[in-house]
This record gives structure tokens, C-alpha cells and sequence, in this order.
């Protein structure tokens, strides 16, 4: 979703990852993530990942007219999240 602030519409989800062994189902890694431009850290482990910039808009009509650069605003968190994953799993005993 795109979240409204008083400075716009900025691009705002989370994402539970977790790495489970198949046969034994134990929990090998799991780390929450928030994707959104928040000033306020949080400070339950969840990672925070700022979107750029230039995924803001400053209305919701402005959002509703560019609905491509609305989806990239997503899109580029994956490779956030995916670097944030692979260095904690590199760092894994």
C-alpha cells in the first residue's frame, strides 16, 4: 500500500522471511522487515528499509496518474531485502 504523511504518498509493506529446515522443521532464520520512510527506529529487531525518494508522490492523484513508477516504488525494496537476508545468513554459524 501506499501510505499518506503530510509530506505524501510513500510506498509502506513488511516482509516475514524465514529459512526452515524441510525435514526436521526447525527454524534456521527468520528476521522481519518494514519497508516505509519512518524516523522512528523499531527497536523489536524488525529492520527498517527507507524507500527512495523518488517513489513519493505528493498527491493521490499524482500516484493514481503514474501507476508504473507506483510499482517500482515495491519492487525496488526486493533487492533490499534480499541483500539484508543474504549478510545475515553469511554471518550464520
Amino acid at each position: 500500500m501506499y501510505e499518506s504523511a503530510a509530506a505524501g504518498f510513500k510506498p509502506e509493506f513488511s516482509v516475514d522471511a524465514a529459512l526452515r529446515d524441510a525435514k526436521t522443521r526447525r527454524n534456521l532464520f527468520h528476521q522481519f522487515y518494514i519497508y516505509r520512510d519512518n524516523s522512528i527506529s523499531p527497536i523489536d529487531g524488525t529492520i527498517l528499509l527507507k524507500p527512495d525518494p523518488q517513489f513519493e508522490f505528493g498527491r493521490a492523484e499524482d500516484l493514481y496518474a503514474d501507476p508504473k513508477r507506483a510499482a517500482d516504488g515495491f519492487r525496488a525494496a526486493v533487492p533490499l531485502v534480499a541483500e539484508s537476508v543474504g549478510m545475515a545468513l553469511s554471518k550464520q554459524p
